[in-house]
């Protein structure tokens, strides 16, 4: 009687033990935490862009939410601690369409902010901020 016990017992933790080998779940995208960190990062570069922040939350957030960015780009986002690495997460986990769709974005509002046109020097300053404000977007060909 005791060894159908142990043998019962052994065939229980099998089983369970195998139900907890599912394929892990991918991380659930954190928008809002995201952005949140991308402003935080690069709000030296949107300062000296006068680049406005709110107007700027909002357009990444959208890309964020209509792009679907995936939970490993968030992630990667949120754990950045310098604009390299929202650079590096650009160029290693959101897609070549996110990358672009997010640069565009960021040029729109930094080309859009009412301040830009007085300042002479506006143009190539909101442009290298605004890259380093959309986490690298770097799509104009800047270097690594």
């Amino acid at each position: 009687m005791k060894q159908r016990s142990i043998v019962f017992t052994a065939v229980l933790l099998l089983a369970t033990a195998s139900c907890g080998k599912q394929a892990p779940t991918p991380p659930a995208p954190d928008c809002a935490g995201a952005v949140d960190n991308i402003l935080k990062v690069s709000q030296e570069d949107i300062q000296k862009a006068s680049i406005d922040s709110a107007k700027l939350k909002d357009v990444l957030l959208g890309r964020c939410k209509e792009d679907k960015w995936s939970g490993d780009v968030t992630k990667c986002v949120i754990a950045a601690k310098m604009t390299q690495g929202l650079t590096n997460c650009q160029d290693q986990v959101m897609t070549p369409e996110q990358k672009d769709k997010l640069a565009k974005a960021i040029q729109d509002v930094a080309g859009a902010d009412p301040g830009s046109g007085s300042d002479t020097g506006s143009g190539a300053g909101s442009g290298s901020a605004a890259e380093s404000g959309s986490a690298g977007s770097g799509s104009s060909g800047s270097a690594k």
